[in-house]
């Protein structure tokens, strides 16, 4: 078996470039033996992702000392304090939640902390309110999270990508939404077109009557989804498809 020695993802055997990072690749097989067993060198995602998972929890959990200590001086009277304590705690909270749902959905990673805004507002109001301690919760969600991500932005970028699915990118944005996407040929998207998404961490595709004339950045809303969870579970989400259009050639 054949890995991409740049992003580490699986390859056919006489590929001459990959065809995730598009780098063209070596001749020699990543594979070396070890007491008579094949071992595989390519990354392990699971690794990764459990890195990722442990770094997000340190992560919620120092934002939780940072927003204890803010609510204590807010309490004492200086209420501006308060509220950043309160915005800390949501968002540390939000981080711990997350180092759980990654474990099984890890789509949206890259595109839901490549962006610096956030951060940087964060960092701000917290050099101002937060102290010496707000700046190092900045720093090392900076550093060690969102850091960690872009250093391993190739390889988390394989794991929400398949080949054999017609789906790329999904992301829970609430307790009662999903948000994907579905790629459409021109022809699909003029007539329309049945189709099957295949939904993250859920056990069947969803069939989906894609109506006449949708254009590239429409999204399609669908209420009350029932979705089958992999432990025989049934829920019901909003699901909301945003429909990219592939042009004829490529």
């Amino acid at each position: 078996m054949k890995y991409c020695q740049y992003c580490r993802a699986q390859l056919v055997d006489d590929a001459k470039f990959c065809s995730y990072c598009g780098k063209e690749t070596s001749c020699q097989s990543q594979q070396s033996t070890t007491n008579g067993e094949t071992v595989n060198r390519s990354f392990n995602q699971e690794e990764l992702v459990n890195k990722l998972s442990s770094r997000l929890q340190t992560n919620g959990i120092i934002w939780i000392v940072v927003a204890i200590i803010q609510l204590i001086i807010g309490l004492g009277g200086y209420w501006v304090a308060l509220i950043v304590g309160v915005l800390n705690l949501i968002s540390a909270v939000t981080d711990i939640k997350n180092s759980k749902l990654i474990l099984s959905n890890q789509n949206g990673i890259v595109k839901a902390y490549e962006s610096l805004t956030n951060p940087i507002i964060a960092l701000v109001y917290n050099i101002v309110i937060g102290g010496v301690i707000g700046v190092l919760g900045s720093i090392y969600y900076l550093i060690f999270v969102r850091g960690f991500i872009m250093e391993n932005k190739i390889q988390f970028l394989t794991m929400e990508t398949d080949a054999s699915t017609e789906f790329y990118n999904t992301s829970i944005r609430s307790d009662k939404e999903i948000h994907t996407e579905i790629l459409l040929t021109e022809q699909e998207a003029l007539n329309g077109a049945e189709k099957e998404v295949v939904i993250v961490g859920f056990e069947q595709p969803i069939k989906v009557s894609f109506p006449k004339n949708m254009k590239d950045g429409y999204t399609l809303a669908l209420h009350n989804v029932k979705l089958s969870k992999k432990d025989g579970q049934t829920i019901k989400k909003d699901v909301y498809i945003r429909i990219c259009v592939k042009p004829i050639g490529e």
